[in-house]
């Protein structure tokens, strides 16, 4: 199943955090080309459940995007048994359909501690409360690099999700390439040969302290730049903010669009 995939998060508060970004399914209309799919909820015994896990809409992409336009729109239930660090089973049951699938790990953070990019503990979803509704989910990787999800609305309000793996400059996350995949339909009907990669944007990530940061972001086609003011909203279980900068001699700007 490449082309989709899921992004965990145990938080400080001991919630599990899920995102699924996949592909649209019966719930959608003719225009929606991607969907995101999230929710938290416990964990326990090497179990996740997280009930009612829900989509959104609304908003549209831009200058003209409005938070007042957002709309949740309740999706089911998810529940993860983890068999190891590495491997676990989703199962799943929502209005696109029910079924079950096994995901094995594609990314590990980077290990506790500064290093020499950013510490591990900037891993945290990021969004501007001006835009409510779409978000950054940010891992801090080994090797000085960084992975960025972020999830949007096409100028149809649909939701829209692209990612990609940058590296990290002083205080800054440059990402040359954020890619989109298109062409793939949800659950038993995904097929992997379908998912075409667009790319979408150019992103940078500039963080000012443990909490905030600049999001700056040029489309692939060069005609919309934007940049947005953006807080933290989670902090991962034993990644606390702390280590923030790494070396104040590293401290630079990064690319700004």
């Amino acid at each position: 199943r490449d082309g989709e995939g899921f992004e965990f998060q145990v938080l400080e508060n001991g919630e599990f955090l899920i995102i699924w970004y996949t592909y649209p399914g019966i719930s959608e209309n003719e225009l929606s080309e991607q969907t995101f799919i999230l929710g938290t909820g416990t964990i326990e015994n090497n179990t996740a459940t997280i009930p009612g896990v829900y989509k959104s809409r609304g908003p549209v992409f831009g200058g003209d995007y409005d938070k007042d336009d957002l709309e949740i729109v309740p999706w089911g239930d998810i529940i993860i048994n983890f068999h190891d660090e590495n491997t676990a089973t989703v199962d799943y049951s929502g209005t696109d359909g029910s079924g079950s699938t096994d995901v094995t790990r594609l990314t590990r953070l980077a290990d506790s501690g500064s290093g020499a990019g950013l510490p591990v503990s900037m891993s945290a979803i990021w969004y501007d409360p001006g835009t409510n509704g779409q978000g950054w989910f940010v891992e801090i990787l080994p090797d000085n690099q960084a992975l960025v999800y972020w999830f949007t609305y096409d100028e149809n309000g649909n939701q829209a999700w692209s990612l990609g793996v940058g590296e990290i400059v002083g205080t800054t996350i440059q990402v040359p390439e954020m890619l989109s995949g298109k062409g793939a339909r949800f659950g038993d009907e995904f097929n992997s040969t379908d998912v075409t990669l667009e790319l979408t944007a150019q992103l940078s990530l500039e963080f000012e302290s443990c909490n905030e940061g600049k999001v700056s972001i040029l489309t692939a086609d060069g005609a919309v730049s934007l940049s947005y003011p953006v807080v933290r909203l989670t902090v991962l279980l034993g990644h606390d903010c702390s280590g923030f900068p790494p070396d104040p001699n590293t401290r630079a700007t990064g690319s700004q669009f």
